[in-house]
């Protein structure tokens, strides 16, 4: 009895490292932490049971999902550190996809707009179905410190106009940017409490602009 105890639990034990150790795979153009590998065991893990699975950076990171929706948030990520995570974990998710990424492919550090197109391009191919959608990145606040200056809001602009281009020709639904009112953040990108609730309601439930 003990012996096949010890087998199961090594058993467990060998499953779980392979495990840890495919999503450090997965995520590895991003170059991970541990938090990060653990969010997306998870999300590999959740993903095919949820009925909406929403990819995204730190302010999906923060925000609280909704019963039901996985929300996998990364802090700093961009559109091409998570291409290759669309790939293996778009395919084995059954329900709605959101993507929300852009604002910090928008970084005036290492700002590449051509690559940050292909990459939503790929994207938009890996999680291709009926209920795919694309996020407009909400925009920054550039006059609040620490970390608003660090944006430039003509890329949030350039970004959003390719993710409805892209929308369009994928036949994916678009999720508009709202009206924010000043004070949305409390650094400059990140959303202050009321904010990012209302973010996440947005993710997980907003009315999509209608098809062309």
């Amino acid at each position: 009895m003990r012996r096949w105890i010890n087998t199961i639990g090594w058993s467990i034990v060998t499953t779980a490292g392979l495990l840890l150790g495919f999503s450090a795979w997965v995520i590895a153009p991003f170059g991970p932490g541990f938090f990060d590998v653990l969010t997306t065991t998870e999300t590999l893990v959740r993903a095919p049971f949820a009925k909406s699975l929403v990819i995204g950076d730190s302010r999906v990171q923060f925000a609280e999902a909704p019963e039901g929706v996985v929300f996998a948030g990364f802090g700093g990520a961009t559109s091409q550190h998570l291409e290759r995570l669309t790939r293996i974990v778009c395919p084995i998710a059954k329900g709605r996809v959101t993507i929300a990424l852009g604002v910090n492919d928008a970084k005036r550090r290492g700002l590449d707009l051509a690559a940050t197109g292909e990459a939503f391009e790929a994207i938009a191919r890996n999680c291709a179905r009926r209920e795919l959608r694309l996020a407009q990145a909400w925009p920054v606040e550039s006059s609040v410190e620490p970390s608003g200056a660090d944006y430039d809001s003509a890329a949030i602009e350039a970004i959003n106009r390719h993710l409805a281009e892209l929308a369009r020709r994928h036949q994916a639904d678009l999720l508009g940017v709202p009206p924010l009112a000043p004070g949305f953040t409390y650094d400059g990108v990140h959303f202050v409490a009321p904010v990012s609730r209302n973010y996440a309601d947005w993710l997980a439930s907003a009315e999509a602009e209608t098809r062309d």
